[in-house]
């Protein structure tokens, strides 16, 4: 099966509005949790899904961070760990999340990257579709950070803007033809840059503001038939069937 673009959308904390239902569901969620799980909830308004032939394939670059370290001040001070606190620092547990709330029972993968997470799961999940494994994907990249992130970066640096994007891939619109991602290494100072330069001309500062772009163009129908990008750490090109 050809692997196509169906339905893209993203969310920021400023749009973060979710349903009573939806409330109910995340009542002990935490931040990362919660924007995937609204991100998916946006993404399949008024698609049909089978959930038994669907597959989650999350991404993102720091994963829960602020849960993350809040766990980690609990074993600096030896003290007891909420189950539930760190069941939410684990990064494959959004997954839980959406399968649940949505009924999609196909696998389910986290990958994680400094570089391009988004772009990595995307190629699992166009492998998977090609391979007669799923009909459908969900591949969403969120990303929460934390303020020992940005006192890291310095105060020179911009923050980054918190939020999350996600694709539905199906039998039906752009084809992703090919997609090519390889990181390499840098000094550590470059990732906390992230400058990023894309043959649309741009530059991206931010772990989730190339995946913005290209939701942009989906939606104008102006996704070129080749889009590459270049960094410190790494490089790709993704190839693109002509716009619907």
């Amino acid at each position: 099966m050809i692997a196509k673009i169906t339905a893209v959308a993203d969310l920021d904390f400023t749009s973060l509005s979710l349903s009573d239902e939806l409330e109910n569901k995340l009542r002990r969620a935490d931040l990362f949790t919660r924007t995937i799980v609204a991100c998916c909830h946006k993404l399949l308004e008024g698609q049909a899904i089978n959930g038994k032939q669907t597959g989650l394939f999350v991404a993102t670059a720091f994963g829960p961070m602020q849960c993350n370290l809040d766990v980690l001040d609990f074993l600096v001070e030896d003290e007891p760990v909420s189950p539930t606190l760190f069941s939410h620092s684990v990064f494959n547990g959004a997954s839980g999340y959406l399968a649940r709330i949505f009924g999609i029972h196909g696998p389910a993968i986290t990958q994680t990257s400094y570089g391009y997470p988004f772009f990595t799961a995307l190629a699992q999940a166009k492998f998977a579709l090609e391979q007669g494994q799923l009909k459908q994907a969900i591949v969403i990249q969120a990303e929460t950070y934390s303020q020992l992130l940005e006192d890291a970066k310095g105060e020179t640096e911009t923050p980054w803007p918190p939020g999350s994007v996600a694709w539905l891939l199906g039998h039906e619109g752009v084809e992703v033809k090919d997609i090519m991602v390889q990181e390499s290494p840098c000094p550590p100072e470059e990732r906390l840059h992230y400058h990023v330069t894309c043959s649309s001309g741009t530059t991206h500062h931010h772990p989730l503001a190339m995946t913005l772009e290209l939701n942009r163009l989906f939606l104008a129908k102006q996704l070129p038939e080749k889009y590459q990008t270049s960094s410190a750490f790494g490089k790709a090109t993704l190839h693109f069937g002509a716009a619907r």
